[in-house]
């Protein structure tokens, strides 16, 4: 006997879960009669083992240079017959329900799958891979940023086009003390899911110089100084004061050598240009910021070949 006696009320009745392979058999029995019936034939019960799920995923080239397609193939384990394969990058879905998916990476993204197998006893399931994150060099004509940019973590993103950040359904974090740099040779395009927390950073300009073509380390302004903040690690040829600044500022040239004449743009939090102005033939000039909002703001020289971005910040 495997199973404690169980009275029959006319309904089917369980016997409760076994976890013991073999043939099973019931012996019925009258408690007024004392009559009993034998089971005519056997139920077999199999066990079928639990087994773990896992996947890891390998790419077909990592660094690569940038606009290059790469693979990424799956190496399941324990997926059954009818498997799933959902990939993500950046943690947002992505690709078709096959072992394999190719894109054309963004440098920083990270790319995985989820493995969900169809076998009737699996542990560990759905499994999630290894994330492989992409190595990326030279500049794309187009390429669209989603994910995050972690607690002291730095990113430079670039585009000889157009970039576009977030929007579809993704998002794009910079989280406290994290800082990003955005640069596109023509467009910069932030769309709904674009996120700066306080204490992030998130730098975005038009320019034909990209990352790594030029030091993007942010040289900080003594407090109380008043003057600039440069956004480039050169000495600077410039001088910006009063900064912040309740409505204008100055721009005087330093450096030994004075530029007849001086392009200024100033450009908002989003990368939008929201002034245009030129110095010419003075070696400093005043301009006006009392028509736009107060916050953030970047101040971008160009002269003979020189460029430079100061950041500025406006108060109420």
């Amino acid at each position: 006997q495997v199973s404690p006696i169980i009275p029959g009320t006319g309904a089917p009745i369980s016997f409760g879960l076994h976890a013991l392979a073999g043939h099973y058999w019931v012996l019925a029995e009258n408690t007024t009669t004392y009559c009993i019936n034998r089971m005519y034939d056997c139920v077999e019960i199999v066990i079928n083992p639990s087994l773990p799920v896992s996947v890891a995923v390998a790419s077909s080239a990592n660094p690569v240079t940038a606009g290059s397609p790469v693979t990424f193939t799956a190496s399941p384990v324990n997926e059954g017959t009818l498997p799933t394969y959902q990939w993500k990058v950046n943690g947002f879905n992505a690709g078709t329900n096959l072992p394999t998916f190719t894109y054309i990476p963004v440098n920083h993204d990270v790319v995985s799958c989820v493995l969900t197998s169809n076998l009737p006893c699996a542990s560990g399931n759905p499994a999630t891979s290894n994330a492989v994150v992409m190595t990326v060099g030279g500049v794309s004509p187009v390429i669209t940023v989603t994910g995050n940019v972690a607690v002291g973590e730095s990113k430079c993103y670039n585009a000889t086009q157009t970039l576009t950040v977030a929007g579809g359904g993704t998002t794009f974090t910079v989280n406290p003390g994290g800082t990003t740099t955005m640069i596109a040779g023509q467009n910069i395009i932030y769309l709904p899911g674009t996120r700066v927390q306080p204490g992030g950073y998130m730098h975005g300009y038009i320019s034909t110089i990209y990352c790594g073509q030029k030091a993007a380390s942010i040289v900080e302004t003594p407090a109380g100084t008043g003057e600039e903040t440069s956004l480039t690690a050169e000495k600077s040829s410039f001088k910006l004061y009063p900064n912040p600044t309740a409505g204008n500022f100055t721009l005087e040239q330093t450096g030994d050598k004075v530029y007849d004449k001086v392009k200024v743009e100033v450009f908002g939090m989003r990368g939008e240009r929201v002034m245009t102005g030129e110095i010419v033939g003075e070696k400093k000039h005043e301009f006006f910021l009392s028509d736009l909002p107060h916050g953030l703001y970047f101040v971008k020289l160009i002269a003979e070949g020189y460029v430079e971005t100061f950041k500025l910040v406006k108060t109420r």
